[in-house]
């Protein structure tokens, strides 16, 4: 058939063909809503200026609400927008959940650089190793425009891997802030594949890590596949190796900020990442929002109330991804390193001097297994004896980590941060009031919720 009867098909898979880059799963919106692009799921509205912008799907694939005003905003699957009592999203009736009948909007993700995938070359004894990712501002490795970025946005994904989808939540939060020019903010999503990703795992080269029923181990360090991957490489080696251009380019001389941001699996890669890593300096800030679980830096547990040593039970509690113990069922080189090369109370004492921030929504307590339709969605905690004994909902453990750190004498520079009225929701988390001062150190632009 004429390829003018599948405008719109014909015109992503020209896209596809002329970038000659991997494009994960996109949309085009109709003309109507700016023609533009959104990740496979998102709901397309027209935003004031005439551009496309998103919706995310967390809350459902399309049919999401498109707001009518000037703040370019939307609320999610099953919610009106709601103008007068409350300026946010109001459930319908099939909505059920308690911890979510009202929620803030989304601001409208946009970016003209959706459709293009980079890739990062890893320095392998392979040449063909590579990791895809988004960035605003084109290859890292041959940017012109280096000299004018200001700061550096580093996005992780989640257990979904959709790195798209928080590729739009960054580019959203770039608009809501209101330090840096838009232009000198350079936002990078690395996006981990694991097995399940299939077609990405079969590229020649592409590293790809395994799948372990928690969205990968990706998220604690661990390597790449050999046989897919041809050599094992960290997942913390591809962040330090990301962060090693912007540090050793004499073309970005003008960075003031670094902030490294991640949510729900993202939160735990950031939190242990940002604990082990020799790539930190004054201009570092790590976001960890809504994480499964942590690396304690004790072996004390809060059991009824009582800071004390849990029993051998639950043997591996302490040991990586949990704690910072030598051992356990993970070989995790990367970890294994640093452990020990570095004593603990050395390395308390460096990541004491870290700026951190933890953020978790105050509705963020579900404790229903997995992805269930029951009276509320946990979307997916982990929930192995390792990961109850820091608590029964991300919430929780939130707090007894936070407690933790004090425990261990870690406090000045590291914050928690609450966002009233949030779930389990990267864009929500992230371009909230709370969110956009963590990420940018300051204050907010009129439509950040």
């Amino acid at each position: 058939m004429k390829c003018w009867y599948y405008t719109l098909i014909c015109r992503k898979l020209l896209v596809i063909l002329l970038n000659c880059w991997f494009v994960y799963g996109l949309e085009q919106c109709s003309e109507e809503k700016g023609s533009g692009f959104c990740p496979t799921g998102n709901t397309c509205c027209r935003r004031a200026d005439g551009k496309s912008g998103c919706v995310p799907d967390d809350l459902g694939s399309f049919n999401a609400t498109c707001c009518n005003d000037e703040h370019n905003t939307g609320c999610a699957v099953g919610y009106e927008c709601s103008y007068e009592k409350y300026v946010g999203c109001v459930a319908g009736e099939n909505i059920t959940d308690p911890l979510v009948q009202v929620l803030p909007r989304y601001h409208l993700g946009h970016s003209d650089r959706l459709d293009r995938v980079e890739k990062l070359p890893l320095r392998t004894e392979s040449t063909e190793q590579f990791l895809h990712y988004y960035s605003s501002h084109g290859d890292l490795t041959n940017m012109k425009n280096g000299t004018a970025i200001r700061m550096v946005l580093f996005i992780i994904h989640g257990a979904g891997r959709n790195a798209d989808d928080y590729f739009c939540a960054a580019s959203a939060s770039v608009e809501l802030q209101g330090v840096y020019a838009l232009d000198s903010v350079l936002i990078v999503a690395p996006h981990f594949p694991i097995t399940d990703d299939r077609e990405i795992c079969a590229t020649a080269g592409a590293a790809c890590w395994e799948e372990d029923g928690s969205g990968g181990p990706w998220r604690y360090g661990a390597d790449a596949i050999a046989s897919l991957s041809a050599t094992n490489f960290s997942s913390f080696a591809v962040l330090d190796q990301f962060i090693d251009i912007l540090l050793n380019r004499s073309a970005f001389a003008s960075v003031e900020r670094i902030t490294i941001a991640g949510h729900s699996a993202g939160g735990q890669f950031v939190q242990r990442w940002s604990l082990l890593t020799r790539m930190w300096d004054d201009r570092f800030h790590g976001v960890v929002a809504n994480p499964s679980s942590y690396a304690f830096l004790t072996p004390l547990r809060s059991i009824h109330g009582k800071w004390q040593l849990p029993s051998t039970r639950c043997n591996q509690y302490n040991q990586w991804e949990w704690g910072v113990a030598v051992g356990g069922n993970y070989t995790v080189p990367y970890v294994d390193g640093v452990l020990h090369r570095l004593d603990l109370s050395t390395l308390i004492h460096r990541f004491g001097k870290r700026s951190m921030y933890y953020m978790v929504g105050s509705q963020d307590v579900c404790t229903v297994p997995g992805n269930s339709k029951g009276w509320c969605s946990s979307h997916g905690l982990e929930s192995t004896c390792m990961d109850r004994m820091q608590g029964r909902n991300r919430w929780e453990r939130n707090s007894r980590y936070m407690d933790s750190l004090r425990l261990v004498g870690v406090g000045e520079t590291h914050n928690r941060i609450v966002v009233p009225g949030v779930g389990h929701d990267h864009s929500l988390m992230f371009n909230s009031k709370q969110g956009i001062a963590a990420i940018y150190g300051s204050h907010v632009v009129a439509g950040a919720m």
